[in-house]
């Protein structure tokens, strides 16, 4: 079972970006008075309690005097057949228009279950509440993004009607590897090379791969999935129709697999919705290989300050593995797969208590943790506390104390001596209970 996804529909400037940064319990979008400001398509991976789940904030549909088509409705019914859960978001200062009417039409059609969430409740009269009765949604909460009333009843809502999914949930046992990147960085020409034939439609237009593609194939006598998937957008322009970019199923087949190949095409500077996908791939638990394509149409000086600006500009990313490669001409694109299972394959690997511990006591000696005031820290024992993804919880004494450099140079030797080049881990500090402290 995925991950569920909730995703926000609505007209402009109805307050989905305010209710998105609430939910998220951070400022993750930009919210202004002017309508139309949402471009990017935001996305975060929402921890509560009880259950996880993605929430997906939609640029507002545009309204009818700025060449709205029916296809942008029909592109928020298949958003809305994508996901778990819908909140339809409404402006509760203003009485119900036939806009919102039309839009609550499309999502029923898609059968997903939907909440009508009245934004703005503080400015809102029982008489504009009761217009929005037309629309025929029973499941109605009033809330207000300013005050922060309703928050909390909405959240659990929310909670009550999305499936639940364990959080170690096992992988399935063949190997998976999904390619994402961009719009027109060469996904479905990569993926047809492993194919060896036109599985997916290849343009040099944007966004025509519309859905994930999985095929079934095998290197060097090891089987595994690809999956080729709609590229991630940066910008929805809302002044044209909107297209049909699958966040949604995206997300899905990022979260089923077990390595990601990133595509970068070279012949375009590395921007900032890469990092966006590299960091949401391995937040997610999964390794992460780039993949930088087109390397053919650059020249060696031109490859040579490709590679100088990359390495700077993931230098934080040291231990993410890159190759070059030219889809279209078959090169390296071998040891880009057999990189790619090798990190698949780690993917399955356990870690037991005394082998954590053994490297832990090995990082410690090579270099000892800093004293606080005088008095030492000590890091006693290390064990997996979470699968999927990695975390190692690491106990001892007074270990809140420890200095976030020597969190990361535990973070990197745990990479480094267990060979999770790739993949992102988390450690979890707890200090031991002193029963004479009080």
């Amino acid at each position: 079972m995925s991950t569920p996804i909730v995703t926000l529909i609505g007209q402009p400037n109805v307050g989905k970006s305010s209710l998105f940064n609430l939910i998220v319990g951070k400022k993750a979008a930009i919210i202004s008075a002017q309508s139309g400001v949402t471009r990017d398509r935001q996305f975060a991976m929402v921890n509560t309690n009880e259950h996880n789940f993605w929430l997906v904030d939609t640029a507002g549909l545009a309204a009818e005097n700025d060449k709205l088509s029916s296809a942008m409705y029909e592109q928020s019914r298949i958003a809305a057949s994508q996901a778990s859960l819908v909140l339809l978001v409404v402006d509760g200062s203003q009485a119900c228009h036939h806009n919102d009417i039309s839009l609550a039409r499309y999502i029923q059609k898609s059968k997903t279950p939907v909440i009508l969430v009245v934004n703005k409740e503080d400015i809102t009269d029982p008489e504009t509440l009761q217009s929005y009765k037309r629309m025929g949604i029973s499941n109605t909460l009033q809330i207000s993004c300013k005050t922060k009333k309703g928050h909390t009843e909405l959240q659990q809502t929310i909670i009550d009607a999305v499936p639940h999914k364990p959080d170690d949930e096992s992988f399935q046992e063949k190997l998976t590897v999904t390619i994402v990147g961009k719009p027109n960085a060469g996904k479905s020409t990569l993926t047809n090379h492993y194919a060896q034939e036109d599985r997916c439609i290849v343009s040099n237009i944007p966004g025509t791969t519309r859905d994930a593609i999985s095929i079934s194939l095998e290197h060097k006598g090891v089987p595994y999935t690809l999956i080729d998937t709609a590229g991630m957008r940066r910008k929805a322009r809302i002044n044209e129709e909107i297209e049909q970019v699958a966040t949604s199923t995206t997300l899905r087949a990022v979260e089923s697999s077990h390595t990601i190949i990133h595509l970068i095409d070279a012949t375009e500077d590395i921007a900032r919705q890469d990092f966006r996908i590299i960091h949401l791939c391995l937040n997610m638990g999964k390794s992460v290989v780039i993949a930088i394509n087109k390397i053919d149409c650059l020249n060696q000086e031109a490859r040579k300050k490709l590679k100088t600006n990359i390495n700077i500009a993931l230098s934080h990313l040291q231990y993410i593995p890159i190759v070059e490669i030219s889809a279209t001409q078959s090169r390296h694109t071998n040891q880009l797969m057999k990189l790619a299972l090798k990190l698949a394959e780690s993917m399955q690997r356990t870690f037991s208590t005394s082998m954590l511990t053994r490297v832990l006591e090995k990082l410690v000696k090579t270099t000892p943790p800093p004293t606080r005031l005088g008095r030492p820290i000590n890091l006693r024992m290390a064990h997996v506390s979470r699968v999927n993804p990695l975390q190692i919880t690491i106990r001892g004494k007074r270990t809140s104390h420890l200095p976030k450099s020597y969190i990361r140079y535990l973070e990197k030797g745990f990479i480094q001596q267990l060979e999770l080049h790739g993949r992102q881990i988390q450690l979890n500090l707890q200090s031991d209970h002193n029963p004479f402290a009080e």
